[in-house]
């Protein structure tokens, strides 16, 4: 998603973009976006830490850029390499901050509670201790959970790779994965046999999943369908999107 003009010599960048102040844009390193220190790092008791799932996570992004090689040329994908699309768009939509950081509100509620109802009766801190645990590996926790799971499902949907000459190109976001039901207002869920999931994959390349069985993997798309998959992007983005070349269209803003 770095900006394909950015100067020689110059570190590559890419445009973030407030989702409710787009004149607010401002260039950034990718390696200075959308990451936390630690944050897949389980905590055990006593200080020890387990890098399993920060491990794993690598792993997986290694294969996605071996997959993604394949896929810019427009070639048949391995079944290996399907299941490593599945895995990593699965992956992206846990790793995201916003369903993650409302458990661990709940967790903390829960956790002062049983504080107070332990020091009333002058009990053990057990429960509260467990609750903090839980609090603190609640990012690996819920990636742990929810990568397999959603995996699952997408290795039985419909795959087809959205690809388009168009310079804006697809945007991506804090909450890069999108679930849609067209022309419905009711809340969209994953097993819904009318739901689109999605998640850009390159600037040219949006992987789109459903339920309908499709007949090509790779389908050339016009302007009106990248903008109607960021105006998607934009509506689920939880504070901030990328956009490829820094443009923005008004039409990305329709409900």
């Amino acid at each position: 998603m770095c900006d394909p003009s950015t100067p020689v010599g110059q570190t590559p960048y890419i445009w973030r973009i407030p989702k409710n102040d787009r004149a607010r844009a401002f260039k950034r390193s990718p390696e200075k976006s959308f990451r936390s220190s630690d944050r897949y790092t389980i905590h055990r008791p006593g200080g020890a830490k387990n890098l399993a799932i920060e491990r794993a996570l690598g792993q997986l992004e290694n294969d996605f850029v071996a997959t993604i090689n394949r896929l810019k040329k427009n070639s048949v994908l391995t079944s290996k390499e399907r299941t490593t699309l599945c895995w990593f768009t699965s992956a992206m939509f846990a790793r995201t901050e916003r369903t993650p950081d409302s458990i661990r509100q709940l967790l903390r509620g829960a956790q002062d509670q049983a504080a107070r109802l332990e020091r009333r009766r002058n009990a053990s801190p057990t429960l509260s201790e467990e609750l903090n645990s839980m609090r603190i590996n609640t990012a690996p926790d819920y990636v742990a959970i929810m990568t397999p799971k959603i995996a699952d499902v997408l290795s039985n949907m419909s795959l087809t790779i959205l690809v388009t000459g168009d310079n804006a190109g697809f945007i991506t976001s804090d909450e890069p994965c999108v679930q849609c039901i067209p022309y419905s207002r009711q809340r969209p869920f994953i097993g819904d046999p009318n739901v689109e999931f999605t998640m850009p994959l390159t600037p040219l390349h949006l992987a789109l999943f459903t339920w309908r069985q499709q007949r090509d993997l790779y389908r050339p798309i016009n302007e009106d369908v990248v903008d109607e998959a960021n105006s998607r992007a934009v509506f689920n983005c939880n504070r901030e999107f990328i956009s490829w070349k820094g443009m923005i269209r008004d039409c990305w803003f329709s409900a």
